[in-house]
C-alpha cells in the first residue's frame, strides 16, 4: 500500500502557500474511488507529490470522511502555466487505461483514484452570466473540532443551463471563494475532460517521474 509521512500536517491550511488572487494556470480533481484507507493513501500520496513540485499551490476544495479520518476528495490549484502543464502531461501519459489493456490491470491492482486536470486561460472559455450561476454558501466542516473556520463561507457554484458544479473552501473570505469557484467553473465549462484512473502502479511511476526532474 502507498504511504505518506507527515500528510496529516501538510494538510494543515497554514502549512500550504495560499495562491488567492493570483492567476489560475489550472487545478486538479481528484477523488478516492472507493471509500477505503488505501485509496485516500493513494491520494494523499498524488496530492503532497504535486505540492512538492509546484512553487504554489492551494487546496481550494476537501471532502473529509469522518469515518475513514481522512479526505476522500481534493481540488488543488496551481497557477504557474509550466508546472502545471508538465504535471498535467505526466498524469496523462501514466493514466491507467493507457498502461495496459483493461483486460490485464488486475495484476496491478484496480484504479484507486479518479482525477481530471482542467487548463485556466484557454482562448475558447465560455462567458457565463450571474443569471445563470446558482451561489450556495455553506460550512464545509460543520462537525469539525477546530480544524477549520467556524462559518458558512465555503461556496458551491452551479451553472443552472449545465448542472457543472464547483466548490471552493479554502478561504475564509466569501467572496475570494467565489471568485476562485467562478474562475474554476469557467474552466470546467470549457470542454469536456476525460477522467484519468490511477493505480498503485501508476502512481508510483508518477513520482519516479516528477522526481526525476532537474530541480527548479
Amino acid at each position: 500500500m502507498l504511504a505518506l509521512q507527515g500528510y496529516g500536517m501538510l494538510r494543515a491550511r497554514g502549512a500550504l502557500l495560499k495562491l488567492i488572487g493570483d492567476t489560475m494556470a489550472g487545478y486538479f480533481e481528484m477523488e478516492a474511488i472507493e471509500r477505503s484507507s488505501e485509496a485516500c493513501d493513494a491520494m494523499s500520496v498524488v496530492f503532497r507529490t504535486i505540492v512538492n513540485c509546484v512553487d504554489k499551490a492551494d487546496v481550494a476544495a476537501t471532502t473529509f470522511d469522518r469515518f475513514l479520518g481522512n479526505a476522500t476528495a481534493e481540488t488543488l490549484v496551481v497557477p504557474d502555466a509550466d508546472q502545471f502543464d508538465l504535471l498535467r502531461d505526466a498524469l496523462r501519459a501514466l493514466d491507467t487505461d493507457h498502461l495496459r489493456p483493461l483486460a490485464e490491470l488486475t495484476a496491478d491492482g484496480p484504479p484507486l483514484l479518479r482525477l481530471i486536470c482542467y487548463r485556466s486561460g484557454r482562448a475558447d472559455e465560455p462567458t457565463t452570466s450571474d443569471d445563470e450561476l446558482a451561489v450556495e454558501y455553506f460550512n464545509p466542516r460543520p462537525d469539525s473540532d477546530g480544524l477549520i473556520h467556524h462559518t458558512d463561507s465555503a461556496v458551491r457554484l452551479t451553472h443552472r443551463p449545465t448542472g457543472t458544479t464547483t466548490v471552493s473552501d479554502g478561504a475564509r473570505s466569501r467572496h475570494r471563494n467565489l471568485a476562485q469557484a467562478r474562475e474554476m467553473l469557467s474552466a470546467k465549462l470549457a470542454d469536456n475532460f476525460t477522467p484519468l484512473l490511477l493505480n498503485d502502479r501508476s502512481i508510483r511511476a508518477f513520482q519516479q517521474r516528477v522526481n526525476s526532474r532537474p530541480a527548479r
